[in-house]
């Protein structure tokens, strides 16, 4: 989901600061929750920003519960809220697709990353007196890494039967780019909360370089995205040989998962 990454990086950022605060965990989400709805109003309250807030609220619900927080559990709760206040959505491809891309995450993406990194240990017979910063720095790294492995290869499962079935294109070539871009993506979302805290507050100078330190980045996400869509294999049309499979492709894709 496009807007639901920059909302939930936002989200984790509030916290952050809530939690760095002292403040507790109900209060600190209702707070935080209230300030990202005022971000989504700023920005027009587009039926794909209510979504991630939604999901981005009852994500963070689910963990501040500990019931135990089921993530799957919440992310159904929070598509049955938007569809409570808009059932059309229903029908909507955006919103097929924003859910089929979170869901992949959350019962595919987080489990596999989880398990890839208890295997990113290199030295298990060091003991931890002698390690130095340099091995951490390694183990960190690979643990990183797998975590974004493990989403890319979740959501581009989604994404090759959606984008065949909504768009009629196959793009195996995304996922290469989406390791570079989501990182990418995350240092912008993080310059622009950036921004926008420092104006609230008063300074300008922050807000300004911030803001420009967003502005380069996104100029290289552009000069990636450019030189890559032309690549050979990138992405080419395609389509499925009747076009009733896509639906039942991508619900057994979901089911498997689960």
């Amino acid at each position: 989901s496009p807007c639901f990454f920059p909302t939930l990086v936002r989200a984790l950022a509030l916290r952050s600061l809530l939690s760095l605060a002292r403040v507790p965990p109900w209060p600190a989400l209702a707070v935080g929750s209230a300030a990202l709805w005022l971000f989504v109003d700023i920005t027009g309250a587009s039926p794909s920003a209510v979504r991630a807030w939604a999901m981005a609220t009852f994500l963070q619900a689910a963990q501040v519960g500990r019931q135990p927080g089921n993530l799957v559990a919440a992310l159904a709760a929070s598509a049955l809220a938007v569809l409570v206040l808009h059932p059309l959505d229903a029908f909507s491809t955006s919103f097929l697709l924003s859910y089929a891309i979170v869901l992949a995450l959350l019962v595919l993406g987080l489990p596999l990353g989880e398990a890839w990194q208890e295997r990113c240990r290199l030295w298990p017979l060091l003991p931890e007196a002698e390690r130095r910063p340099w091995h951490r720095a390694v183990e960190a790294g690979l643990r990183g890494l797998a975590v974004a492995v493990a989403g890319g290869l979740a959501t581009t499962l989604v994404s090759l039967l959606t984008g065949v079935h909504f768009f009629g294109l196959l793009t195996p070539g995304s996922f290469l780019t989406n390791l570079l871009l989501l990182p990418a993506a995350t240092l912008v979302t993080l310059a622009g909360f950036t921004a926008l805290l420092a104006g609230l507050i008063g300074p300008d100078l922050p807000a300004v370089i911030a803001n420009h330190a967003a502005a380069l980045v996104l100029a290289g996400i552009d000069a990636v995205i450019t030189a890559t869509v032309d690549l050979p294999g990138f992405g080419f049309p395609a389509q499925f040989a009747a076009p009733w499979i896509g639906p039942p492709a991508r619900h057994l894709l979901q089911a498997s998962q689960l």
